[in-house]
């Protein structure tokens, strides 16, 4: 069967038999006029089975570079190289990263619903950065610990409305102050004294961000930004630093999905940077 494509027409169900899929298919977004197709398995790639096979990951929309903001250039190649790899070389590479490992501060604690810092007598609530209302209740933080190297504590902003989270750094040594955060969850260089991060873009693909930050002034230079179109993060978490500026990620392909408790498949990915980029 084909069909005009309307943007508003919509896949709004699927299910498995042994030799092929039921799809239901509204059209003009109206479930009251759906037609159900009938298509064979080998006909059919179900989103939970996709793959980066094909896919080129150089392509990006944009980037930023030591705060020059480049909208023409649509390859990674000016930066360094990107590349699928195993579970395998993911899970042995791991072995080997170099970023700092974030660690719980024994003076940061949970009370009557707030986070708070307590010391020598010293009391201060740590109010989340945006502190927004929305409609089912207020954003949540959640405290991730401490880096050692930055000398900021890092809490996770969560909020009910929104899928992405948002990572904050306090320094609490006078007051309790608000003074950089990563989209992701931050990988932190301290031989090289960078902050980095990735995470999925709302609007398209990733974001791989690196920024250097200077404790003493604390001032942050935003070294590179990249949004990859063709892959999104799936655990930012498990993303890390080796040595010779590379980088490894959990990935999954653009439109891939769980479906009926099927889980979507994960790939890696290897990034790169040129000798002396920075």
């Amino acid at each position: 069967m084909k069909m005009a494509y309307n943007k508003f027409d919509n896949y709004y169900g699927f299910e498995e038999f042994e030799d092929f899929y039921s799809i239901h298919y509204s059209i003009n977004n109206n479930i009251s006029n759906s037609i159900e197709a009938f298509v064979l398995k080998s006909e059919f790639t179900p989103a939970y089975e996709l793959t980066l096979k094909g896919v080129d990951l150089y392509e990006i929309r944009s980037s930023t570079f030591k705060e020059s903001s480049d909208f023409k250039n649509k390859s990674f190649k000016k930066f360094g190289t990107i590349a699928e790899i195993s579970e395998q070389e993911f899970k042995a590479s791991s072995k080997n990263q170099i970023g700092e490992a974030l660690v719980k501060n024994p003076n940061i604690q949970l009370q009557d619903g707030n986070w708070v810092y307590i010391e020598n007598g010293r009391k201060e609530v740590i109010t989340q950065h945006e502190n927004i209302s929305t409609e089912t209740g207020p954003l949540a933080n959640e405290y991730v610990g401490q880096s050692p190297f930055l000398n900021l504590e890092v809490f996770k902003e969560n909020s009910d409305e929104v899928v992405d989270s948002f990572y904050s750094f306090y320094s609490i040594k006078n007051a309790v102050m608000f003074e950089l955060g990563t989209e992701g969850y931050p990988q932190i260089l301290p031989t090289k004294g960078w902050v980095t991060s990735v995470s999925s873009n709302n609007d398209v693909g990733s974001n791989f961000v690196i920024s250097k930050y200077f404790p003493q002034t604390k001032k942050q230079d935003n070294l590179l930004y990249v949004n990859f179109t063709n892959f999104k993060i799936a655990d930012n978490k498990k993303a890390f630093w080796t040595d010779n500026d590379t980088f490894y990620a959990e990935v999954y392909p653009l439109n891939s999905a769980s479906v009926n408790g099927k889980k979507q498949k994960a790939a890696y990915i290897k990034i790169q940077l040129k000798a002396n980029l920075f």
